[in-house]
């Protein structure tokens, strides 16, 4: 059994001193599959990483420290072309891996 981190959700946890990356430090090696998505920490919106307030350095920093080779699952709800959405999330997730 592991753990699926959903970045989103962590987003709406009580209180605004959450730190994902501390989230991702206590994983540990549990940690075997991500749900990525992004809101403005009031609604789960499952927005497109950088469209809300989610500090994805901090969350990409957490993952390279724990090692992560898991999953990295984009969780994104739009009514748009999916063939598009497929492309912009793809597009995105390269980006965010490129952070340092």
């Amino acid at each position: 059994m592991g753990i699926c981190l959903d970045t989103g959700h962590t987003n709406l946890l009580p209180g605004s001193n959450v730190s994902q990356e501390e989230e991702i430090a206590q994983t540990g090696e549990l940690l075997w599959t991500l749900h990525i998505d992004d809101n403005d920490g009031r609604e789960d919106r499952h927005w497109l990483p950088g469209e809300g307030n989610i500090d994805w350095n901090q969350i990409i920093k957490g993952l390279r420290r724990a090692n992560y080779q898991g999953v990295f699952m984009m969780e994104i709800q739009e009514r748009t072309d999916p063939d598009e959405l497929a492309r912009r999330s793809l597009r995105k997730a390269r980006e965010m891996l490129s952070l340092r």
